[in-house]
């Protein structure tokens, strides 16, 4: 066999160069993702606000304050009357503390306390949804970016050792040791590898566009790392899993929401109870025993306690009325707790059964690249034996590509999956940090 075959045959078969050392792993652009997400920002702060919320309703069970006033009281005295008009300057400083006590609110306040509480489930449940969709955004949006620079990268190899080919088929040819017909064929498979690389080089920039766009910043010279051959852990079913979902409780928090809106309504019904207490001291213009010009001078305290009891006698079926609108919002919750729980069940096995096909798929992949790798071995045996022409060889080096490629799909869309279960379990977390990236 020529040394031109032995040539062509050699690079054919020959390895590209390393891939660039990696920069952003996906445990880093998750923590990058998380820190830029607005409705993440959103979320906290409507968790705040719940807790401010809770705190709120209890303080109204004792509700207490003290005031510190002082000011200057003037006025005139004699205007239309016979007597000479005198203007009058009253300093005044005075000082009340008031406490009040709501003895009995046909359970008012546990209600609204019940309802304060669900506010807070209900908004750590959201907080847990924008958290796991900001988690599994920028996992799909990795990931596919990562899949297409990696087949960019194998196709880009191709079309390298596709040109050369052609390149040392013209060669060969001017000898006579091959056709011109096998030379055509060199150059359509140079052709079809650099169209495709084309292609390729578009859907790696769209999807580090969508990537960068999550991150917020320019991913223009950032390259990525984590392989798709990593082993992720699979979560088991257990029982209860529906629990952990943000979708299914939030959907319980709103049943209790709606629940306690009918006894804060029903409260109207049962009569009201309170004690008021409030104690002034200070010298009060109005008083006239202490209408003096000396401030701190003959201060007067005034204390005074009442009870406060109040029923709705008649309110033309206003309670009834708030009753009934409040039990039908809650009803309304109620279904949509079934059907979010139905949902969620469905989501379920639709993951799993995902999760399934991309892990036999990823066994095919493996197994079919090996087989491709083989076969090209074998044609190689027989090319220098004259057994085997240019065409077949390109066309085992393209099968070889395509079952890379396939792999790669397989084991990346594996990891997504993995991803997609833990989400549709509301166990979606970042991932840890790989020992080599906990390096200095």
């Amino acid at each position: 066999m020529s040394r031109w075959r032995l040539a062509l045959v050699a690079l054919l078969l020959g390895t590209g160069p390393a891939w660039a050392a990696p920069a952003l792993s996906l445990h880093a652009a998750i923590r990058e993702g998380l820190g830029t997400d607005v409705t993440l920002r959103q979320a906290e702060i409507e968790l705040a606000r719940s807790l401010v919320g809770v705190e709120g309703v209890k303080a109204d069970r004792l509700q207490y304050g003290a005031d510190l006033s002082v000011g200057n009281w003037t006025g005139v005295t004699g205007l239309l009357s016979n007597d000479p008009v005198q203007p009058l300057s009253v300093p005044i400083a005075n000082a009340q503390v008031m406490a009040r006590w709501p003895l009995f609110t046909g359970f008012r306040l546990d209600r609204q306390l019940d309802a304060a509480e669900a506010g807070v489930l209900a908004a750590r449940a959201r907080l847990d949804k924008a958290r796991q969709d900001v988690i599994y955004a920028v996992t799909e949006a990795f990931w596919a970016t990562r899949r297409a620079e990696l087949k960019l990268e194998s196709q880009r190899q191709g079309v390298r050792r596709a040109r050369e080919a052609w390149a040392i088929a013209r060669e060969v040819a001017r000898s006579g040791q091959v056709a011109a017909l096998e030379v055509e064929q060199a150059e359509l498979a140079s052709l079809a590898a650099e169209g495709e690389a084309l292609r390729l080089e578009g859907e790696a920039l769209q999807a580090r566009a969508r990537l960068a766009t999550l991150l917020r910043r320019d991913l223009s010279r950032t390259s990525l790392q984590d392989a798709p051959t990593r082993d992720e852990p699979v979560p088991p079913a257990a029982p209860g899993a529906l629990e952990g979902r943000p979708d299914v409780r939030l959907a319980r928090a709103e049943v209790a929401i709606r629940s306690a809106g009918v006894g804060v309504a029903a409260a109207d019904s049962w009569p009201q109870l309170e004690v008021a207490s409030l104690y002034q001291h200070g010298n009060n213009p109005f008083f006239a025993m202490s209408q003096n010009r000396t401030v701190l001078d003959r201060l007067v305290g005034t204390w005074n306690a009442q009870i406060s009891l109040s029923y709705h006698l008649f309110d033309h079926g206003v309670i009834a009325r708030n009753v009934r609108g409040h039990s039908l919002q809650r009803a309304a919750s109620e279904q949509a707790l079934a059907a979010t729980l139905a949902a969620a069940e469905a989501e379920i096995r639709a993951a799993r059964r995902r999760l399934d096909l991309t892990g036999r798929r990823v066994k095919l992949g493996r197994r079919g690249e090996d087989l491709a790798r083989r076969n090209l071995d074998w044609l190689q045996g027989r090319y220098r034996q004259g057994r085997a022409g240019l065409a077949e060889l390109n066309d085992a080096r393209t099968g070889l590509i395509e079952r890379h490629h396939q792999r790669l799909d397989a084991e990346i869309d594996h990891r997504i999956a993995v991803a997609a279960l833990h989400r549709a379990l509301g166990t979606l977390a970042v991932p840890a940090v790989r020992p080599e990236e906990a390096r200095p």
